[in-house]
């Protein structure tokens, strides 16, 4: 429907939970299947805070796949997958279907919580629509701050401007995502990693993951205690 989006705007989308749903969470699942599921685990395998890690929780996680994949590097890790109520029951339960280390939460990120006590808090591809403004980011990580163990870790990947514009391919592509996923905002790696040290986060590493298609950086930070 992107000619439709273009000459009328997303207000005449007819699709019920535009642009969030089982289309495009299948769309992005057969996307981390291609590109960033396996560099995100090859990543995470080598940080010993993710291989000690007992509770994770993959944030708008949608299709569950790196929710998955992280049980299958570590097997002594629970697992949860949050998302809106739709995606989990039309899209995830199906997906993740007799995974007994993976369970979900279904909710509204902007309004419901979250859970507490995880090690790693894992968000890809999910912070920008919610917050496009610096002050949003914030109350953003701030949320997810209250949510981990002290010392734990939170793993973004998202594009950053930095990463999106090396090559035309990456720039049309976010000129499409902009379009169809709300998102009209992308920082930059730098912007991206103050926001973290201002809400109580020490950065640990940034990696570079990107493709023509898939123009994402991994950043990893770890809460600082109290």
């Amino acid at each position: 429907k992107l000619q439709a989006v273009v000459k009328e705007g997303l207000s005449r989308i007819t699709r019920k939970h535009f642009p969030f749903d089982e289309t495009f969470i299948l769309a992005m699942a057969e996307g981390a299947i291609v590109w960033d599921l396996p560099k995100t685990i090859t990543v995470l395998k080598n940080i010993q805070e993710f291989i000690n890690a007992k509770k994770v929780l993959d944030l708008g996680g949608g299709h569950g796949l790196y929710a998955i994949a992280f049980t299958r590097v570590n097997p002594n890790l629970k697992a949860y997958v949050f998302d809106f109520p739709y995606v989990i029951e039309n899209v995830a339960k199906h997906i993740v279907s007799n995974v007994e280390k993976v369970d979900f939460i279904a909710g509204d990120f902007t309004k419901d919580n979250i859970g507490s006590g995880y090690d790693i808090v894992f968000t890809s591809d999910f912070l920008y629509p919610h917050g496009n403004t610096k002050e949003q980011m914030k109350n953003n990580l701030n949320k997810i701050h209250l949510s981990l163990n002290d010392g734990g870790l939170i793993v973004s990947k998202h594009g950053h401007i930095d990463a999106l514009y090396k090559d035309a391919t990456a720039a049309h592509y976010d000129l499409l995502f902009s379009i169809v996923g709300g998102a009209d905002w992308r920082y930059s790696t730098g912007e991206f990693c103050e926001i973290l040290k201002d809400s109580g986060f020490s950065l640990v590493q940034v990696h570079d993951i990107s493709t023509s298609f898939s123009p994402s950086r991994i950043v990893i930070a770890k809460k600082r205690s109290a």
